[in-house]
């Protein structure tokens, strides 16, 4: 009973000491660059989706050249006819080809393979490149954003609870976009999916073979069918969002709005008076990053002398003192975000790695490691940005 005692009053002092770490939410603007400058100011783009294509593997070799001129078809218009029969050979336009969707899905016996249309003025008007000029024709665009929607992909989960039995219905929507030019070349291609999660369940049933029966006396049940309808229409709405903000880190130039967090300390029994100076020096010059370049830098700078000061306090190993090992991580963390904004990318990235070694729990580890990823896309854009010569 004595050990027990003396076990609660050790944790009662260790949480007493503790110093709680806490996030403060800010806003800031900067300027996005492009990873890809593609998409200079002069150059517009066309979002079309490929739906009238046929099946290259499968089709085009049993078309001649004036049948395809003939389709109504997104590269086509985009290429004009005269480009077609140059690239017709190309390994391009087999991957520009997509299949002929079925106007209907299949039955529920066969979710799996069921496939859906896709609705072109949807993807049309929903994808954007933030900062690139949209043509509004698709003979007047220098580029073509391409979007293939790929099968739909459904899976039935049977489920069992307090001995009954039910089928779950999840589904999964991908997308494949790819970006081409006039001379019909393949610039980029890639492939987006959105989350696969529930769409609809059956009813609860004692016995799993009336489960199974049901099942197959209800392939076309219309309120299912509706709740695959409805998730499918809100899916793909998702996945186009997905993707304008894809296609806008990769090839947009732009003024982007970031929401960060930065570490702050809750007292306990310690003030941090000097804490909060130097994030309040940090909050302040990331907010004025874009609007005040100078006194920007200068509280980053003041935000990192303070930081350092503080972290020059901690004596690792000791118990009990006002700096222990998360509020010095804290504050390194804090010194590497000041850092990244005023471009010194190597001492943001060592700060970043001393705090991983340290293992300070998930929520700043994992914090950490999104900002080492933020510092060397930013580290990128800027190399493209004097590769190229780009002017905002």
């Amino acid at each position: 009973m004595k050990k027990a005692s003396l076990l609660l009053i050790l944790l009662g002092t260790q949480f007493t000491f503790g110093q709680a770490i806490r996030t403060q939410r800010v806003f800031m603007d900067y300027e996005q660059l492009p990873l890809s400058p593609i998409l200079t100011p002069e150059k517009t783009y066309f979002v079309g989706l490929d739906s009238n294509y046929l099946s290259y593997a499968r089709e085009v070799r049993k078309l001649n050249i004036e049948f395809l001129e003939d389709e109504d078809n997104t590269v086509g218009r985009f290429l004009g006819r005269a480009a077609m029969r140059t690239i017709m050979h190309k390994d391009s336009v087999s991957k520009l080809i997509a299949l002929k969707y079925e106007d209907k899905m299949r039955s529920l016996r066969d979710l799996k393979r069921a496939y859906y249309p896709y609705d072109k003025w949807v993807a049309k008007s929903n994808v954007i490149v933030n900062g690139a000029t949209k043509a509004q024709e698709i003979e007047n665009a220098d580029l073509l954003i391409l979007i293939k929607p790929s099968e739909a992909k459904f899976r039935i989960y049977e489920r069992s609870k307090d001995g009954r039995f039910s089928f779950d219905i999840k589904g999964r929507l991908s997308v494949d976009y790819t970006l081409i030019n006039k001379e019909g070349d393949t610039l980029h291609r890639d492939r987006f999916t959105a989350k696969n999660y529930g769409i609809a369940a059956t009813k609860w049933y004692p016995r799993k073979e009336i489960l199974h029966y049901v099942w197959e006396e209800m392939p076309n049940n219309p309120e299912i069918l509706k709740s695959i309808d409805e998730w499918h229409r809100d899916a793909f709405v998702k996945l186009t969002e997905n993707l304008t903000a894809a296609l806008s880190d990769r090839y947009g130039h732009y003024i982007k709005r970031r929401s960060l967090h930065l570490y702050r300390i809750k007292p306990k029994k310690y003030d941090y008076i000097d804490f909060e100076k130097a994030l309040n020096d940090l909050s302040e010059g990331l907010k004025l990053h874009l609007s005040n370049r100078e006194e920007s830098k200068k509280r980053l700078h003041e935000s990192i002398v303070g930081f350092k000061k503080i972290v020059s306090q901690h004596e690792p190993g000791k118990r009990k003192q006002r700096i222990d090992d998360k509020v010095a991580g804290a504050a390194q963390y804090n010194i590497a975000e000041a850092h990244l904004w005023l471009g010194d990318f190597e001492q943001c990235n060592t700060l970043i790695t001393i705090i991983l070694e340290k293992n300070l729990g998930n929520n700043i580890s994992n914090a950490a490691k999104r900002l080492m990823q933020l510092s060397k896309t930013q580290q990128e854009r800027l190399r493209v940005k004097e590769t190229t010569a780009l002017n905002f």
